[in-house]
């Protein structure tokens, strides 16, 4: 897990080079983890970017992660 600033994730985010890794607990609240890289160009593609503590997500944030 590399570190990065988040001003950089920032834009990474922008650009769609990263994807939100998204949990799931029984009784069916989701929480965002962290990011990973989608490019496959170089070894950077393997970094996964995870957040000390999960972030709770409401319902609407969820559904519009999956469009």
């Amino acid at each position: 897990m590399s570190k990065i600033t988040p001003n950089n994730l920032k834009k990474l985010i922008a650009k769609g080079r990263v994807t939100p890794i998204l949990q799931s607990d029984d009784k069916g609240q989701y929480f965002l983890c962290g990011y990973k890289r989608t490019s496959k160009r170089s070894s950077k593609s393997h970094q996964n970017y995870l957040f000390s503590q999960p972030i709770p997500l409401e319902k609407k944030e969820v559904d519009s992660n999956k469009q």
